[in-house]
């Protein structure tokens, strides 16, 4: 699972870079996939892991932070919505209606 993980990480630190977005919490929900990004002796996924942690040392203001899967209600809102688009990878302006009452 921390290779599905870390590879959805990579995806979200290239597009916050590619838009030049200063600051960024990373929430993870996987435990294995936080430790893997913070130690610097992993053997799993080094290549994947490389390419997060060279990311996460440019000049912005990155935070990690562990959350529950169970209390991540964004994820399961923004999945429900994925649903309802086309096949392929979308980047969003704005957060779809169905999730900005999280944001409160």
């Amino acid at each position: 699972m921390s290779f599905f993980n870390l590879w959805v990480i990579l995806h979200g630190l290239r597009l916050a870079r590619d838009r030049r977005r200063r600051n960024l919490l990373l929430e993870l929900d996987s435990n294995e996939a936080r430790r893997l990004l913070l130690d610097d002796s992993s053997n799993i996924h080094p290549n994947l892991c490389f390419m997060c942690k060279e990311l996460l040392r440019r000049e912005w203001n990155v935070s990690i932070t562990q959350i529950y899967q169970e209390a991540n209600q964004v994820t399961d809102g923004l999945a429900s919505y994925g649903l309802k688009l086309h096949l392929g990878c979308h980047a969003l302006a704005n957060p779809p209606d169905e999730i900005l009452h999280f944001a409160c």
